[in-house]
């Protein structure tokens, strides 16, 4: 009697730990190459990125960093200061702040992916299988907003 072998579909769980082991094993290039290029700490770099595809209140900020509002607040101050971020008062609530993405903050985001290079595990993909890894972490990147 013979047996057919089929492919066993991946939990969630096994996918998301198998995603996060290897981003894991390769941020600490990644976070090096950033600090390099920007001249700031990646925890800059990171609330640009978050602030790149739109304005964000500073509590969706820090939500979406996972960190308390002192520490946003310090990350804030530190990229007004450097002319990356802007920071407005909303105009339904004088009590919240709008923070918007500067032309000098898309400038420092143009120049880490001009000058960045994938780690090798992403180079060995081919073009369809970059685009089809592309499209899956749009998608879930969508349902995380």
């Amino acid at each position: 009697m013979s047996t057919t072998n089929h492919p066993v579909t991946p939990t969630a769980t096994e996918t998301w730990l198998l995603m996060a082991s290897l981003v894991h094993d390769h941020s600490a290039a990644w976070r090096a190459f950033v600090t390099e290029r920007t001249g700031m700490p990646f925890s800059r770099f990171r609330a640009l990125r978050r602030l790149e595809p739109a304005p964000l209140t500073a509590s969706a900020l820090a939500e979406r960093l996972d960190v308390d509002m002192p520490a946003t607040s310090v990350i804030v101050t530190d990229l007004v200061a450097r002319g990356l971020v802007s920071k407005t008062s909303d105009p339904d609530d004088g009590r919240r702040k709008i923070l918007t993405l500067t032309p000098a903050g898309r400038d420092v985001m143009a120049d880490v992916r001009a000058h960045a290079q994938a780690p090798t595990l992403i180079q060995a993909l081919d073009e369809q299988q970059r685009a089809t890894l592309h499209q899956i972490l749009s998608t879930m990147q969508e349902h995380d907003a």
